[in-house]
Protein backbone atom coordinates (compact mmCIF):
# COMPACT_ATOMS: atom_id res chain seq x y z
CA UNK A 1 0.00 0.00 0.00
CA UNK A 2 2.44 2.46 0.92
CA UNK A 3 4.24 1.72 -2.65
CA UNK A 4 1.13 2.53 -4.48
CA UNK A 5 0.14 5.78 -2.08
CA UNK A 6 3.80 6.85 -3.06
CA UNK A 7 3.38 6.55 -6.53
CA UNK A 8 6.52 3.99 -6.75
CA UNK A 9 3.95 0.86 -7.83
CA UNK A 10 1.31 0.61 -9.95
CA UNK A 11 -1.22 -1.89 -8.92
CA UNK A 12 -2.58 -4.53 -11.05
CA UNK A 13 -6.36 -4.48 -12.12
CA UNK A 14 -6.94 -7.34 -9.84
CA UNK A 15 -5.38 -5.06 -7.01
CA UNK A 16 -7.43 -2.19 -7.89
CA UNK A 17 -10.57 -4.22 -7.31
CA UNK A 18 -9.53 -5.76 -4.33
CA UNK A 19 -8.98 -2.13 -3.01
CA UNK A 20 -12.17 -0.87 -3.96
CA UNK A 21 -13.89 -4.03 -2.56
CA UNK A 22 -12.19 -3.65 0.64
CA UNK A 23 -12.76 0.02 0.94
CA UNK A 24 -16.59 -0.52 -0.02
CA UNK A 25 -16.05 2.07 -3.26
CA UNK A 26 -16.63 1.75 -7.13
CA UNK A 27 -13.23 1.78 -8.99
CA UNK A 28 -13.67 4.55 -10.72
CA UNK A 29 -14.40 6.33 -7.40
CA UNK A 30 -11.42 5.22 -6.00
CA UNK A 31 -9.27 5.94 -9.05
CA UNK A 32 -10.68 9.15 -10.53
CA UNK A 33 -13.10 10.54 -7.65
CA UNK A 34 -16.26 9.99 -8.97
CA UNK A 35 -18.59 7.06 -10.04
CA UNK A 36 -20.61 7.19 -13.11
CA UNK A 37 -22.50 4.13 -12.73
CA UNK A 38 -24.78 3.05 -9.29
CA UNK A 39 -22.77 1.35 -6.64
CA UNK A 40 -24.87 -2.04 -7.29
CA UNK A 41 -23.36 -2.30 -10.64
CA UNK A 42 -19.84 -1.85 -9.72
CA UNK A 43 -20.29 -4.54 -7.04
CA UNK A 44 -21.64 -6.98 -9.62
CA UNK A 45 -18.70 -6.42 -12.03
CA UNK A 46 -16.41 -6.22 -9.27
CA UNK A 47 -17.91 -10.22 -8.22
CA UNK A 48 -17.56 -11.33 -11.64
CA UNK A 49 -14.19 -9.93 -11.81
CA UNK A 50 -13.10 -11.90 -8.50
CA UNK A 51 -14.01 -15.00 -10.08
CA UNK A 52 -11.66 -14.79 -13.03
CA UNK A 53 -7.76 -15.94 -13.17
CA UNK A 54 -4.67 -13.94 -14.34
CA UNK A 55 -5.64 -14.89 -17.59
CA UNK A 56 -8.65 -13.65 -18.06
CA UNK A 57 -8.18 -10.61 -15.90
CA UNK A 58 -5.13 -9.64 -18.59
CA UNK A 59 -7.50 -10.34 -21.06
CA UNK A 60 -10.74 -7.79 -19.18
CA UNK A 61 -7.60 -5.03 -18.84
CA UNK A 62 -6.94 -5.55 -23.01
CA UNK A 63 -10.41 -5.27 -23.46
CA UNK A 64 -11.12 -2.03 -21.22
CA UNK A 65 -8.02 -0.54 -22.32
CA UNK A 66 -9.11 -0.85 -26.37
CA UNK A 67 -12.66 0.22 -24.85
CA UNK A 68 -10.95 3.49 -23.64
CA UNK A 69 -9.29 4.21 -26.92
CA UNK A 70 -12.91 4.33 -28.55
CA UNK A 71 -14.47 7.68 -29.67
CA UNK A 72 -17.30 8.28 -27.37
Amino acid sequence: MSNIERAISIPSTEVIMKLALALDTAPDGFLVGTSRWPEEDWRSVAEKLRTLNAGQLELVRRFIDLAAEQPL
